[in-house]
């Protein structure tokens, strides 16, 4: 199984380092695009019907949310705009990293060394939940007042 991860994590390497930029721009795209086809879809909305579920609600508060996607809609591409560089500096920074990823293999078996050492800390952890829990005494007992008196045996 572990195998099996490390080859389809190899391929998503190699496809990070060729493809991330057309990658990235789909997926504002999309964004962008989803947002668009809700306002379109709630501005169109005269029926009232929008929900699955058997909800409506009202033409006017259907373009109430239209205008919502669309005000979301052209902040969000503005913002898109500003941001041109530092996308394409990401897009730089996500190249970078899967092509060393790709020539330092052993940078992957870090996560498995941590995956070890936390399964370790929690072994370690429960050992001491349990040893806890074993001395505690079986002959404890309270007053009327919330004081906890433990009986000598």
């Amino acid at each position: 199984m572990v195998g099996i991860a490390t080859i389809i994590a190899f391929v998503y390497i190699v496809f990070l380092r060729y493809c991330s930029g057309i990658f990235t721009w789909i997926i504002i795209l999309f964004y962008h695009v989803l947002l668009a086809g809700l306002a379109y879809t709630f501005y169109n909305n005269e029926s009232g019907k929008v929900s699955s579920y058997g909800s409506s609600i009202s033409a006017s508060e259907s373009k109430n949310i239209s205008y919502v996607f669309i005000a979301l809609f052209a902040i969000t591409f503005i913002f898109t705009c500003c941001m041109y560089k530092r996308i394409k500096l990401a897009i730089a920074i996500i190249k970078t990293a899967s092509s060393f990823i790709g020539d330092v293999k052993s940078s992957l078996l870090i996560p498995i060394f941590i995956l070890f050492l936390t399964i370790i800390a929690l072994i370690i952890f429960a050992i001491g939940l349990v040893y806890n829990y074993a001395i505690i005494p079986t002959d404890i007992t309270t007053s009327n007042y919330g004081t906890i008196y433990i009986t000598p045996t």
